[in-house]
């Protein structure tokens, strides 16, 4: 299955890697496409960016739906920081859309997004988000439990 899946922004590093900068929409759409109780071996735009963090498209880092959560919300204590980057990639979730009529938001992950905000704030506020107009290809592979980035000399492969 293949679906696109808006980031932050992208560029080719000196030694010619395509790297993403990735943003909360990216992981918020990934999130979505995650089951809890599914392990994807995913690229690494799952995390969430420190200032100025390029992340490589070769880079491959494992979490569940709930692991996820967790670094983000250690990401965000760390940083002193208030709910909004949180809850950025929660609305991304919520909001998933690909235009193939055949996926849909896993409900299973909007309930693991609220029932993580409720357990650690008390709240289920979402705030709105729209996403950026860059978008990436990916290929979802519920089988070989992978996503893979599909692009062509630089260019992202729409």
């Amino acid at each position: 299955m293949r679906v696109f899946v808006p980031v932050g922004t992208y560029r080719i590093m000196e030694d010619k890697r395509v790297c993403l900068h990735a943003g909360p929409a990216g992981a918020g759409v990934i999130l979505g496409a995650l089951n809890k109780e599914t392990r994807f071996s995913a690229l690494a735009f799952f995390l969430f960016p420190r200032k100025n963090q390029a992340i490589s498209v070769e880079d491959n880092i494992i979490f569940s739906g709930e692991e996820l959560l967790e670094y983000f919300w250690d990401e965000l204590k760390e940083k002193d920081e208030d709910l909004k980057g949180l809850t950025w990639v929660l609305a991304g979730a919520s909001k998933f859309k690909t235009g193939l009529n055949d996926f849909k938001l896993m409900e299973e992950n909007v309930g693991l997004a609220r029932n993580f905000l409720t357990k650690r704030v008390g709240i289920e506020n979402f705030y709105e988000f729209i996403f950026k107009p860059t978008f990436v290809l990916v290929e979802l592979d519920s089988s070989a439990n992978t996503i893979r980035i599909l692009y062509n000399g630089g260019m992202l492969c729409l």
